[in-house]
């Protein structure tokens, strides 16, 4: 049986990009589970390029981070959030 060579890609480090929302202990139950770094939206140009991001934020925060979303090649994920009601 021919043996098949397979290549791993790197994995993008991820990032959570949030607003004040999101609380200290849904951050550390989340930190147990994976490695992220957690972003406030202040900081929200953090991630570089080829990220992946994952947003727990508003709905005009997704659209306002857009752009930088698009320019950067992030994957996205977005998370449920109380504010996110035309995103989800």
């Amino acid at each position: 049986m021919a043996e098949i060579e397979t290549q791993k890609s790197p994995v993008a480090p991820s990032y959570l990009i949030h607003n004040s929302n999101l609380q200290t202990e849904v951050m550390a139950q989340l930190s147990e589970l994976v490695s992220i770094t957690f972003v406030p939206w202040a900081d929200r140009d953090t991630p570089p390029q080829l990220a992946r991001a994952f947003l727990s934020l508003g709905d005009e925060m997704i659209r306002e981070l857009a752009q930088l979303e698009l320019s950067r090649q992030w994957e996205v994920g977005i998370l449920p959030h109380p504010e996110a009601t035309q995103a989800m």
